[in-house]
């Protein structure tokens, strides 16, 4: 964040970043994603800025592969945990099927559920929450002595109204005290609105690259035409 104040061991601040503050960094944020051009980098900054502005210990990034979220992006501050993006090595977690088998919504994965309904999902905690099935969570913080409580999970989606990415983000931590809290309806807001700045700089992305793709081929076509009718190259 801008604010340049000390942090103690648990991650706390000396004071509370302002909505100002936070309003200027999230400017700042969208400014940087509209002039990235690395799709590996554009991904995680995403990521990484979502992480900033709420002081969240960890989050992930979802891409939609069809019927599927692929983990693209994952990080974890305690866990000192990154996959994908700059990090050289891949998210190996099987993908979140969006549908069951019979062709029904899956309503049980709360990153599934936020983009059938292209609907922001706020957890307070996950080990009390009925609505999604926490299980592999459980499981994972069994297994890293860790505890995932709370969840702010928002889907990214394009000017065609398509959800082309979810993303994520697990444990809001408090500034002065650095201790574990809920997400914010504030928080909330201002993820909301980065998700709609990533939206605008994945859809411009995408058309350069497709853009580019279609120069290529152009290109190939009449490099291929003038091969064809020359009397030196034709055959050659």
């Amino acid at each position: 964040m801008t604010d340049q104040s000390s942090t103690n061991p648990t991650g706390a601040t000396n004071r509370p970043v302002s909505k100002v503050e936070r309003l200027a960094r999230l400017n700042e944020i969208g400014i940087a994603l509209s002039s990235q051009q690395n799709i590996n980098v554009l991904l995680e900054k995403i990521l990484s800025s979502a992480k900033e502005i709420t002081n969240a210990d960890g989050g992930t990034l979802y891409t939609r592969n069809g019927n599927e979220l692929a983990f693209t992006i994952l990080m974890n501050k305690s866990l000192n945990t990154h996959l994908g993006g700059t990090s050289g090595e891949r998210c190996q977690l099987p993908p979140v099927k969006l549908f069951e088998s019979d062709g029904s919504p899956n309503t049980h994965n709360v990153a599934a559920f936020s983009a059938v309904n292209k609907q922001t999902v706020n957890v307070d905690d996950s080990y009390t929450n009925e609505n999604f099935d926490f299980s592999g969570t459980k499981a994972f913080d069994e297994k890293m002595h860790y505890r995932s409580k709370s969840f702010l999970t928002v889907p990214i989606i394009d000017h065609h109204d398509k959800v082309i990415s979810v993303l994520q983000l697990i444990n809001a931590k408090s500034h002065e005290t650095g201790e574990i809290v809920s997400f914010s309806r504030e928080d909330q807001q201002l993820v909301e609105s980065l998700a709609s700045q990533a939206a605008v700089a994945l859809s411009n992305k995408r058309l350069i690259d497709d853009q580019k793709k279609l120069f290529e081929s152009f290109i190939e076509l009449i490099a291929g035409a003038i091969d064809d009718k020359s009397p030196h190259t034709c055959g050659h």
